[in-house]
């Protein structure tokens, strides 16, 4: 692991100190994101889904009301306090993403809210491909600014939040800005990423967007007493008033490319001996989507075939 890597994630786990400010200052995500993502990956009601980095629940919350089974794994007391009181009855465990508390192939889809850029990248796909059974995928969603805060903030408390920000290092650094967080997906069983944006705003009042500031990681990650001095100065330098924010969130999402049922008898591609598939196999055909399991209408020709599922489309070998 190297050096930058670990000062990345060491910084990730400083939120702890700020599980309140998080809850009360950070944004919500629009439902539209789920739908989206549930579309894309094929889930519906009765899938099993994980939440990584749940940090407070601002996610998890959304994920308990759409899916009959959520897990949540978050690696910070604080913040799992914080969750199991706002997301009552949703399953919290201790874990992180490089070594997830979850059994193999337990999970239909692992979701990941402003948080993959602080994980080490290969590891937690590794792990990802772990617990996902065969045809699941990953998300992975961040809020963005997409238009300047109503009213501005005076000068001199953009001042001060700039230089708290530089002390303590500017959150996810270049790794975010430049998104360097999607070179592990090269090589790795996932397919293509898939992006999309859906626009939101986030509205707080004087003491929201004070908690919103103290909850940016460089900032969560100072000392008490320099946290304490800035809470103070920010509040006295922020008039009262409500503030908006615009936002698009942004999702991103890919399916694990491990085949979910054999395409030649149909059962579960991880069970059983499936020797005799894999040699049939080389002469003719397959029967079944890998993917849904239903029957593929297949058209021999003069060199090769094409086999199609109505879900998932057509497969060609020549």
């Amino acid at each position: 692991m190297d050096s930058t890597l670990t000062q990345r994630q060491r910084q990730g786990r400083t939120f702890g100190a700020a599980a309140d400010d998080y809850e009360r200052g950070r944004p919500d995500w629009p439902p539209a994101v789920l739908d989206m993502v549930m579309d894309g990956l094929g889930l519906t009601p009765a899938s099993t889904v994980l939440d990584v980095a749940a940090g407070t629940g601002k996610l998890t919350r959304l994920l308990a009301a759409r899916f009959t089974r959520t897990i949540a794994v978050e690696p910070l007391e604080p913040m799992r306090r914080v969750l199991a009181a706002e997301v009552p009855g949703v399953e919290v465990r201790d874990g992180t993403a490089e070594q997830l508390p979850v059994g193999e192939a337990e999970v239909d889809a692992i979701f990941v809210a402003e948080a993959f850029h602080w994980f080490d990248g290969a590891q937690a796909l590794a792990e990802a491909a772990r617990v996902l059974r065969p045809g699941g995928g990953i998300a992975l969603l961040w809020n963005r600014p997409a238009g300047p805060l109503e009213p501005a903030l005076p000068e001199s408390a953009r001042r001060a939040i700039r230089a708290a920000v530089a002390a303590g290092g500017e959150p996810g650094g270049d790794y975010t800005r430049d998104a360097r967080w999607r070179e592990p997906f090269a090589g790795s069983v996932f397919d293509t990423l898939v992006h999309a944006e859906v626009g939101h705003e986030l509205v707080r009042d004087h003491e929201g967007l004070v908690a919103n500031v103290m909850s940016i990681s460089s900032i969560a990650g100072l000392p008490a007493a320099d946290r304490q001095a800035l809470r103070a100065r920010l509040t006295a330098l922020i008039p009262p008033g409500t503030y908006r924010q615009p936002l698009r969130a942004e999702v991103f999402w890919a399916r694990t490319t491990v085949p979910r049922w054999c395409d030649r008898c149909g059962e579960p591609a991880r069970h059983g001996n499936h020797a005799a598939c894999v040699a049939a196999r080389e002469l003719e055909p397959p029967r079944f989507c890998p993917h849904c399991r239903r029957r593929m209408k297949v058209q021999v020709l003069p060199v090769g075939w094409v086999a199609v599922c109505v879900m998932h489309g057509e497969t060609r070998h020549s």
